[in-house]
């Protein structure tokens, strides 16, 4: 019955795009949707509800609260729907479309709506971060990187000396040059960072320091640490701890661009600082660049000459080198990527920077005269 306190539903109740849902109780009265969340109920007329979706016979009813802020609700229980319909009386429920500014989020929380209730009150959101990390479009992959490397790498920092930025981004035009449509777009940032540092971010911007270039011994090298990066980025592996670690926020901001990423940035920025891999995804990273290695006519044992090279490096601040990651071991990474690249056939044929040019990127770097782009 509509007035009875016991006709009540579980649900999810999201304030805002990057709110973390909270636990709530809904029950209907006439021409009123009561959103119980322990300390007091909230009366919404449902004049300013809206039906995204209804669910089917057995899924979770998606609605939106119109008003200054989108809100979403996403409702369980069997008969909530026939009830809504009932309360609302002879006016009916609205359906999705009155509100465009809105719909973007609506639609976002409509999407991953039944995953959520799958992941989070059945198994856990981080069991399906992985495939759900697979099905965020490419465009929306990519506005979360672009905005989280303005915390990670402030264009301050970047370096814009030619002598510099030429020779590494040749390398990378060489691995790129492989897929003529390549579904993630790669482009290469120099950091003026003395420490040894590199790392990807969702959608293909790989960060590299000036103090990972100073220990490289060549071209090869650094094209095997781009190639590892390349990897992680293909398999959406930052993605996907972002996910799992910030729960359905992280995924909403994403999906909805700029509208979602302005209180989603500062604490997704921090996760990638903070990343670490794991063993499994360090040893996949490893075997995407060694093929890529081997595709591009670069002998593969580079790999293991980058990890002897920088070794030794200083712990730093800022993001993990995730090349160097700790799982598995340098050691065991070093005798595994020595035995398969010992398996690899290679014919030469990669166009790497010139001696010449990398020799004047290797004095400009250990000089530490590189021009940023605060100096312009």
């Amino acid at each position: 019955m509509i007035g009875d306190p016991s006709a009540s539903w579980k649900a999810r109740h999201f304030a805002a795009a990057n709110a973390d849902a909270r636990d709530a109780r809904v029950r209907l009265e006439s021409g009123t949707l009561v959103l119980d969340q322990g300390a007091d109920a909230r009366h919404v007329p449902l004049d300013r509800v809206v039906l995204v979706n209804p669910g089917g016979r057995r899924g979770p009813v998606h609605l939106e609260i119109a008003g200054e802020r989108v809100e979403a609700l996403i409702v369980e229980g069997e008969g909530f729907l026939r009830a809504l319909r009932v309360a609302a009386g002879r006016g009916g429920v609205k359906s999705l479309g009155a509100h465009r500014g809105a719909v973007r989020f609506v639609i976002a929380v409509g999407v991953i709506g039944t995953l959520w209730v799958i992941a989070t009150w059945i198994w856990g959101l981080p069991a399906l971060a992985g495939w759900i990390a697979q099905q965020v479009p490419a465009e929306a992959e990519r506005r979360f990187g672009d905005a989280s490397l303005e915390q990670l790498a402030p264009p301050r920092d970047r370096v814009a000396d030619l002598r510099v930025v030429a020779p590494a981004a040749q390398v990378l035009a060489t691995l790129t040059s492989l897929d003529p449509a390549p579904r993630d777009t790669f482009r290469l940032v120099v950091m003026r960072a003395p420490m040894v540092n590199a790392f990807a971010l969702p959608g293909g911007t790989i960060v590299v320091t000036t103090g990972l270039l100073r220990r490289l011994g060549g071209p090869d090298e650094l094209a095997a640490v781009l190639a590892h990066e390349m990897t992680h980025v293909t398999e959406h592996h930052a993605t996907r701890q972002v996910i799992a670690k910030l729960g359905v926020r992280a995924l909403i901001g994403i999906l909805l661009g700029n509208e979602g990423l302005s209180g989603l940035v500062g604490g997704a920025a921090g996760t990638l600082g903070e990343l670490q891999y794991s063993r499994e995804d360090e040893t996949r990273a490893d075997d995407g660049a060694l093929r890529l290695l081997a595709r591009a006519g670069i002998d593969p044992r580079a790999a293991d000459r980058a990890l002897a090279a920088i070794d030794d490096a200083p712990p730093g601040s800022g993001p993990d080198l995730s090349f160097l990651s700790t799982h598995p071991g340098t050691a065991a990474r070093r005798a595994r990527i020595r035995r398969l690249a010992a398996d690899v056939a290679v014919t030469p044929r990669a166009t790497l920077p010139a001696p010449a040019a990398w020799r004047t990127m290797e004095e400009v770097v250990a000089a530490d005269s590189v021009a940023s782009s605060r100096d312009d």
